[in-house]
This record gives structure tokens, C-alpha cells and sequence, in this order.
């Protein structure tokens, strides 16, 4: 298992690092050659970006680009988008975020176990729960589909501070 960065922050690991969640959705993500010419420039964005874990990074990253090379193209607003949804699934224990043939399928680090119906609740009707996956269908989450992941994501690490906050931690 390779982590990124290598050197820490200087405190000791909490836990082992969860490697980061997988993300396939057709969106055109990159930063254009036409954008930042200089290659060398571009890889370090690019490494930046891999090693953000907080989602307030965002909009710094956004206002340091606009400075430097001028407005962002839309690939490179689609690649902050997957970087904050990436940072969001980890947060909400997913492992991937994949589109499939019938919507957006999360899979999930963790059984629901008996919070499955909860869940259901929680996310609404827009939303299939299993086990180990969240199933997002194409028609519920129409054009707006990124909006809509985003709010499920959010709704998911919602309910699960709240269940963490209801179940007693052995110490």
C-alpha cells in the first residue's frame, strides 16, 4: 500500500491510511496544456491536488489558479469538482463512486448493518440502499446529477456523525 506525500505532518498515524476513494464519472477533468504550458508547473498542480484532503483547500486552489494563469477552463473546474468529491466520499466511507449503465453506484467501506432503513430515510427516494452500496438511478438524478451526488454525499457523512454520536465508543 503506497501513500502519497511520504513524509507526514509529524504526528504519529492515527490509524493506517485508507487509500482513496475511486472515482469514474464522465467528466472531462484535466488542466489543459493550452492553460499551463509549462509542464513541470502542471505536474505540481496535479500533485497538490492528489494530497488535499480538506475540501476548504478548494477555493484556494481555484483563486491561486485565476491569479497565476487567468480563468479556469472547464476541465479544470470538473477537476477541483472530483477533488472535493473525492475528499466528500472519503469523509462519507465511500471507496468509489462509479457511473454505471443505470445512475451513480457508491460503494461503500462498511456494511449498513441495521441502519439500512434509516439510511433509506435519510438519502430518500432517489436512492437505493444495500449493504455495501448506494445505488443514485440516471432518472432521479437527471441534469442535475453532480448537484445531486453532492447532496447525497453530504446527507451520508451527515448520518453517519450522527450515528457515531449515538453509539457509546468502548474506551
Amino acid at each position: 500500500l503506497m501513500t502519497e506525500g511520504g513524509e507526514g505532518d509529524g504526528k504519529p498515524a492515527a490509524q493506517e491510511p485508507v487509500e482513496l476513494p475511486r472515482i469514474e464519472l464522465p467528466l472531462a477533468a484535466n488542466i489543459p496544456e493550452s492553460y499551463i504550458a509549462h509542464t513541470p508547473t502542471r505536474l505540481a498542480l496535479y500533485q497538490r491536488m492528489a494530497k488535499a484532503r480538506e475540501r476548504a483547500e478548494i477555493p484556494a486552489f481555484q483563486e491561486e489558479m485565476r491569479d497565476r494563469f487567468g480563468p479556469l477552463p472547464p476541465s479544470v473546474e470538473n477537476l477541483l469538482t472530483l477533488v472535493e468529491l473525492r475528499m466528500q466520499a472519503m469523509s462519507a466511507g465511500v471507496e468509489a463512486v462509479l457511473q454505471t449503465s443505470g445512475g451513480i453506484t457508491l460503494d461503500l467501506r462498511q456494511d449498513v448493518g441495521s441502519a439500512k432503513m434509516p439510511l433509506q430515510r435519510a438519502l430518500g427516494s432517489a436512492a437505493t440502499v444495500g449493504n455495501r452500496q448506494i445505488r443514485l438511478s440516471s432518472r432521479a438524478l437527471g441534469d442535475q446529477w453532480l448537484r445531486r451526488l453532492t447532496q447525497t454525499l453530504d446527507r451520508l457523512v451527515i448520518f453517519q456523525d450522527r450515528l457515531r454520536n449515538l453509539v457509546p465508543t468502548a474506551g
